[in-house]
């Protein structure tokens, strides 16, 4: 049996772009507009008419592209296809800091076969989109960007959207003796903080109780900015799971500093 030949990258990539445009022009829409909250069973607690408008267009315009493309996403689930690719999508990552007015969320679209291929990182009120992929830099509008290369701990700059989602005990404990260790730490961020450690403003990341269409985009451009990704455990990212731990870092020795404190 003949496999089909691979998508060519920058199909998908114009076709991401064209989705992130779309959910972009969307959420600029409803942006600081006093939208009604809905609550809902997840890490984040609320949804809006931005997040559900916001995927719809999203899905129609890989439908129209790509007809035989799997889909999953947080706000519809998934769409089964024929073809290898699957895309996972969240429209808004950080709809707490949406509807509290902050321009700190992001909409994420990942694309992977049997790994990474594709991932995009939008922020439309700011204007800032990354672009990373296989074989090809982590762009920021265009131009290739990458990380700080930090690779103390004592220089390193440490985000999380808040301490809170670590869930166990043992990563209670590992994030504070992060932010002993580090230079300084910031909180909240959610997607938006990978695009800021992959233009080199943050060095590292860590976040639990994420799904795979908040994870699948970061991957490709964390990697391609030079930066390194995995579990808790370090080990990679793959779907499939249900529910990430996910620590990124200006550097593999970054990385391997960071995990080498947790006690568990």
């Amino acid at each position: 049996m003949e496999t089909a030949p691979p998508e060519p990258i920058d199909g998908l990539k114009h076709v991401a772009g064209q989705a992130a445009e779309a959910a972009g022009d969307i959420l600029r829409k409803y942006f600081r507009s006093g939208l009604a909250l809905e609550t809902k069973d997840a890490p984040s607690p609320v949804v809006t008419m931005a997040d559900l408008e916001a995927e719809t267009a999203m899905r129609e315009i890989i439908c129209a592209a790509y007809p035989d493309h799997a889909i999953i996403g947080e706000e519809f689930g998934a769409k089964s296809g024929t073809a290898a690719i699957t895309w996972a999508l969240d429209p808004l990552d950080g709809t707490i800091a949406f509807v509290c007015g902050k321009p700190m969320f992001v909409s994420l679209i990942g694309i992977y076969d049997d790994g990474p291929l594709l991932g995009v990182i939008d922020q439309p009120i700011l204007g800032e989109r990354w672009i990373g992929g296989r074989a090809m830099p982590t762009e920021l509008n265009g131009r290739s960007c990458a990380t700080s290369g930090v690779s103390a701990l004592g220089q390193a700059r440490l985000s999380t959207t808040d301490p809170v989602h670590l869930a166990g005990s043992g990563d209670q404990l590992w994030f504070e003796n992060l932010r002993r260790g580090v230079r300084l730490t910031s909180c909240g961020g959610d997607g938006y903080a990978y695009g800021l450690l992959a233009s080199g403003f943050i060095d590292l990341v860590v976040e639990d109780g994420m799904a795979w269409h908040d994870a699948a985009a970061l991957v490709p451009i964390v990697e391609g900015a030079g930066g390194a990704i995995s579990d808790f455990k370090g080990r990679p990212l793959r779907p499939g799971q249900t529910r990430y731990e996910v620590i990124a870092a200006a550097s593999r020795d970054l990385l391997e500093a960071a995990l080498a404190l947790r006690t568990e």
